[in-house]
């Protein structure tokens, strides 16, 4: 009990860095357009190629995890992390820029996984996932305060990467020094992976005290329980409900800052400061979010929830007042809050055992933080702001109809 605990800690201190990277990274944009002397669409190519890597590392992350175990997975995403930012401290050319930002991205989709597979592992408290996400947010929160701090110190953007390279090493000593059950994988997968070989067994006890048609339903039912992750319609609803979060996430956290100081809607300072404002309602959403985990099911908090973010992000896109602006990045911050952990808990069936089907699905998530990031990019630099934003309010709408489609889809099964 008392190793889960410091499993858990170890894990939520992981994510917290993961969201400092991965923000941090957005938040640069401005500065590599600044001091590189990029167009939108090359500062856009940065967030899409650290996506590209979480992509690839979803894709791929569940077969290492499966070679090398969970506790060396942990220390790797952890290397991955310090190798790729501590570089950017001396980087001066875009061409060496990309390849460490894909590196970053691969130890992000690791990280996703990995911790994922830990948080559902048996013995883990309810709502573990809750504050697992919750740390995601802190440091999501923190990635714009420590960029303002250096700024206001005088010791330029690049000092803000010390904080996730000396984290990081952290992290790996302390989980080359933590045990992680080698035998968590086994026991996920026999429990996770059924297949229709094991619908026997249960046509054998169900029979034996059913008859008839009851029987039929139930040996019907089992069946559908046993089928493979990707014989499993839901399975790629997830996915989905991945790729449109990922997009629309991603893509506020790029474009957030250029949106409102380049609208003039605020300066740059006070635009920096809107991040972490946002991150800070997330923060305290995603703690409200364990209440109301407790009286509404993830499919009903993610079609509430996304609904209302389509409406208030389209309400930023044509918004000229700074007042109301704030409100909105207010409003847009409650409602993300609990999507991401409704999004994980929605798909709990699949993030178990080796991490293979939970690797596909947050690869999902990656595929669309590598598209959107870029097309709102494009979309600014050839059409306009208002055009770029439209994009992510018709991602919205699209994440919207896949949640009621998964909502009819997870009522149907549980019959």
């Amino acid at each position: 009990m008392k190793n889960l605990r410091k499993q858990l800690i170890l894990i939520c201190v992981s994510f917290l860095v993961n969201g400092i990277m991965v923000v941090l990274t957005s938040s640069l944009l401005t500065y590599f357009r600044s001091d590189l002397k990029l167009s939108y669409e090359q500062a856009g190519y940065l967030v899409s190629i650290e996506a590209a890597g979480n992509l690839i590392a979803g894709l791929l992350s569940g077969l290492l995890i499966r070679k090398i175990g969970r506790q060396k997975a942990c220390m790797t995403f952890c290397l991955m992390f310090a190798a790729g930012f501590s570089v950017l401290l001396y980087a001066r050319s875009i061409y060496l820029i990309y390849p460490l930002i894909f590196l970053c991205g691969l130890g992000w989709g690791l990280c996703n996984n990995v911790c994922h597979l830990l948080v559902n592992q048996e013995g883990m408290k309810n709502g573990s996932v809750y504050v697992l996400h919750t740390s995601y947010a802190v440091g999501a929160f923190v990635a714009p305060m420590i960029l303002i701090l250096c700024n206001r110190l005088q010791l330029g953007w690049r000092s803000t990467v010390w904080t996730v390279v000396v984290l990081s090493l952290v992290l790996f000593v302390c989980f080359l020094t933590t045990a992680i059950d080698a035998h968590a994988i086994d026991i996920d997968v026999q429990k996770s992976d059924r297949t229709p070989s094991a619908v026997p067994e249960v046509e054998k006890n169900q029979i034996s005290s059913e008859s008839g048609r009851d029987a039929a339903d139930a040996l019907m039912h089992a069946g559908k329980q046993a089928l493979p992750f990707w014989k499993n319609p839901r399975f790629y609803m997830c996915f989905g409900l991945y790729f449109c979060y990922g997009g629309a996430e991603t893509s506020i956290n790029s474009w957030l800052i250029t949106f409102l100081k380049e609208r003039e809607i605020m300066g740059e300072e006070m635009a920096e400061t809107m991040l972490s404002v946002l991150w800070l309602v997330i923060i305290f959403g995603r703690l409200l979010a364990i209440l109301l985990a407790k009286k509404f099911s993830p499919k009903q908090l993610l079609v509430a929830q996304s609904s209302m973010m389509m409406l208030v992000i389209l309400g930023l896109t044509f918004n000229t007042s700074t007042a109301i602006a704030v409100i909105i990045v207010v409003l847009i911050g409650a409602f993300m809050a609990g999507m991401t952990p409704a999004n994980a808990g929605n798909a709990r069936e699949f993030m178990t055992g080796d991490g293979l089907s939970s690797g596909i699905i947050f690869a999902g998530n990656g595929l669309g933080a590598v598209a959107l990031p870029t097309i709102v990019g494009s979309l600014f630099g050839k059409l306009g702001l208002i055009e770029g934003m439209l994009a992510i309010v018709v991602l919205m709408a699209l994440f919207t109809g896949l949640t009621v489609v998964n909502a009819i889809l997870a009522n149907r099964s549980a019959v």
